[in-house]
């Protein structure tokens, strides 16, 4: 199975300096902090275009899902711009994520 990286509008990959709150569901690393989430592909395969990612930041109560429009290969990084809306972050909190097949 292969996934893409995300074109998504306000979304940037290949960011080198992880956020300090992260959590491990399903071989995705998801981090929050600011107004932003960044999703890392930790699993054992890339994921193909196609594929959903549903997140959820339960300290602010906001979730999400996104549809890779490009592979998302081993290690490469999806940045959620604005993800949790005007509830800014001003410490790391715990985040999951998850993709759907």
């Amino acid at each position: 199975m292969r996934l893409r990286r995300s074109m998504l509008a306000g979304i940037l990959c290949g960011l080198s300096t992880p956020l300090a709150a992260t959590e491990n569901v399903v071989g995705l690393t998801c981090n929050a902090d600011g107004y932003d989430v960044l999703i890392t592909n930790d699993s054992l395969f890339p994921l193909d275009a196609g594929t959903v990612i549903i997140w959820n930041v339960d300290f602010v109560r906001h979730s999400g899902e996104l549809t890779l429009e490009d592979v998302l290969e081993l290690g490469d990084r999806i940045f959620v711009s604005g993800a949790v809306g005007s509830d800014y972050l001003s410490s790391p909190q715990p985040c999951t994520a998850e993709f759907v097949e």
